[in-house]
């Protein structure tokens, strides 16, 4: 299931080397999380393994002020292998993790976790992509289009069909 196996987890870092206004960041993962559907996916197994896309998503965000803290790295090492030992509970989704970590005014570390069942090496950079371009957005007042990403969902379909096809 991956509960227990550490390969299945996924945990990218990086820095902000700037001020960043932590309510429009968290504002632009949850307009990710409503936009692609494998940040909305849960799992569920009676008789055989189904995904199951949620139409709303739960956004697991964890912000962390380590501004009046010494040995910030060191916390912050310690802050990914306790996310690499909690696990994911496929079937309940949220199956990943964004950690906003306050060094200081202009230093922010963003910690993401997720299960590599959701995304990918392909999916990752879109991601990062959409979230960074519609917190700019939204910092300068723009519009955001809200549609909704359907190849997910479409691909997994045409691979149920494919399969159907040569049984």
């Amino acid at each position: 299931s991956g509960d227990i196996d550490d390969a299945y987890r996924v945990q990218l870092l990086w820095e902000y080397q700037d001020k960043i206004d932590v309510e429009l960041l968290k504002k632009a993962w949850s307009l990710a999380q409503r936009r692609y559907g494998s940040l909305r996916l849960r799992f569920a197994w009676d008789e055989e393994l189904v995904q199951i896309i949620d139409k709303e998503g739960t956004l697991d965000w964890r912000y962390i002020d380590l501004s009046d803290c010494p040995n910030q790295s060191e916390q912050i090492k310690a802050l990914q292998e306790k996310d690499r030992q909690e696990p994911y509970l496929l079937e309940q989704g949220s199956l990943f993790r964004i950690y906003i970590i306050k060094q200081n005014e202009d230093l922010y570390t963003c910690l993401f976790s997720s299960h590599h069942s959701i995304l990918d090496g392909w999916s990752n950079p879109i991601l990062l992509n959409y979230v960074h371009s519609s917190y700019f957005k939204l910092l300068s007042n723009q519009s955001i289009e809200a549609s909704v990403d359907y190849s997910y969902p479409q691909t997994q379909k045409h691979i149920q069909e494919q399969s159907n096809v040569s049984k």
